[in-house]
């Protein structure tokens, strides 16, 4: 039975349960956190796999890296500047200058 109370004009009415809108705005508000918190975790899982992702591309990058290096150094070795000083000056008829 709900109680009752006096009004200001002197009427009397029922009261509205404040416990049952205390309890809908808890119910609410732990909702609320819940859909935050699963929120949360699912951001976390998504920035922990672009993490992941990343390390790989940043091997991948690295491996590159190294093989371009190695190709760097076995293609120097393969120019003979002679060679190419001698097509220069015959061939083209381009000639050397002095610093």
């Amino acid at each position: 039975m709900a109680r009752e109370r006096k009004t200001s004009r002197g009427g009397y009415r029922a009261r509205t349960g404040r416990r049952s809108r205390f309890g809908a705005a808890v119910a609410l508000g732990l909702a609320f956190t819940a859909l935050l918190l699963v929120l949360s975790l699912l951001g976390r899982t998504e920035l922990t796999a672009v993490n992941d992702e990343l390390f790989a591309e940043t091997a991948k990058v690295r491996a590159l890296e190294e093989e371009q290096d190695k190709l760097q150094i076995a293609y120097s070795g393969t120019v003979d500047l002679s060679a190419v000083e001698q097509y220069a000056v015959g061939e083209l008829g381009m000639t050397r200058s002095l610093p």
